[in-house]
């Protein structure tokens, strides 16, 4: 199956931030194996999304329960257009499986 990566990431981060490897993550298990991203295109895409406003970003340090290497992690989460856009998206495709 092929979704969209903006529409898995957007779904994603409608539940709350994350960093690049924990959307991967996400999708990958709230998907039962069936859908994954890589890095090669999760971070374009992310960059992107942020250019365009759908979400905002804080490059910070891991807090102590994530497992790290030390070095700081860029957290996203959704802006105002990203958080109307995914709501959006979620209302057609409701209408399209009714």
């Amino acid at each position: 199956m092929r979704v969209d990566p903006e529409t898995l990431i957007l779904r994603t981060l409608l539940d709350g931030e994350a960093y690049a490897q924990q959307i991967i993550d996400a999708i990958h298990e709230r998907s039962a194996g069936e859908l994954s991203i890589c890095m090669g295109t999760i971070q374009p895409t992310l960059a992107r999304m942020y250019d365009e406003g759908l979400l905002s970003r804080a490059e910070r340090d891991p807090d102590d329960s994530e497992p790290h290497s030390g070095r700081r992690r860029m957290y996203y989460q959704l802006a105002e257009k990203g958080r109307v856009r995914t709501i959006r998206n979620e209302i057609v495709l409701l209408r399209l499986l009714s």
